[in-house]
C-alpha cells in the first residue's frame, strides 16, 4: 500500500514537472508569432548587459573600432529630411545621428583628405573632406524614430542593428547604407 502511494505521488510530481516545461515563453523553434518581440527583447538584454548595439571597424585612426557605446558619448542631432528614401524604398522624414566630423575626432583622426566607407554588401564610397565637413553629413542610427536591421542573407549584417552614413546635402547615390568599415586617408 505504501509503495502504491509513492508511485502515485511520483506520477503527480512528474506530470506537474512536464506540464511546467510545456508552458514555455514562446521562444520555441516553431513559434512564428512574436518573433519581432523576441528580437527586441534580446536586443534589450544585450543593451542591459553592456553589449554594443552596433560597431564598425576603423582603419587609419587611433581607435580601431567605433561602437554604440562611443556613439552615446557624442552630440546627437536630429534632421528633418524631404523627398528621400532608404535603400529599401521607405520614405525618410527624420534622421537621428552624430556628425561624421565628430566621429573622426573621437577615433583620433584629426587630419584626413578623405574617408573610404565600406558597407556589409561590399559597396564602397569615398567621402572627400568637403563632404565630411558638411553640417548635413551624419553617421545615422535612427531613421523615422527606428533603427534599420541588417539585410537577411548579408554575411555579418543579418539580425544586427546598422548605422549608415548619409550626406544629406549630396545626392542619395553617395549615401552608404549598412556601414561595416571606415578607412581614414591622410
Amino acid at each position: 500500500m505504501l509503495n502504491k502511494r509513492k508511485e502515485i505521488l511520483l506520477c503527480f510530481v512528474l506530470m506537474f514537472t512536464v506540464s511546467l516545461c510545456g508552458c514555455g515563453s514562446g521562444r520555441s523553434r516553431g513559434n512564428t508569432e512574436g518573433k519581432k518581440e523576441i528580437g527586441n527583447a534580446e536586443a534589450k538584454e544585450e543593451k542591459e548587459a553592456g553589449m554594443p548595439r552596433f560597431y564598425f571597424g576603423v582603419e587609419g585612426a587611433e581607435l580601431k573600432v567605433f561602437s554604440a557605446i562611443d556613439y552615446t558619448k557624442l552630440e546627437q542631432v536630429t534632421k528633418d529630411v524631404e523627398n528621400a528614401k532608404t535603400y529599401r524604398g521607405d520614405d525618410i522624414e527624420k534622421v537621428e545621428g552624430v556628425y561624421l566630423t565628430d566621429v573622426l575626432k573621437f577615433v583620433g583622426a584629426s587630419e584626413y583628405s578623405s574617408v573610404m566607407l565600406t558597407s556589409f554588401t561590399g559597396e564602397t564610397i569615398e567621402y572627400t573632406s568637403e563632404m565630411i565637413e558638411d553640417p548635413d553629413t551624419l553617421l545615422v542610427f535612427m531613421i523615422n524614430g527606428d533603427t534599420l536591421w541588417g539585410d537577411k542573407g548579408v554575411l555579418g549584417a543579418e539580425g544586427k542593428e546598422m548605422v549608415h552614413v548619409l550626406a544629406l546635402g549630396f545626392p542619395e547615390d553617395l549615401w552608404l547604407w549598412q556601414l561595416k568599415e571606415m578607412t581614414v586617408n591622410p
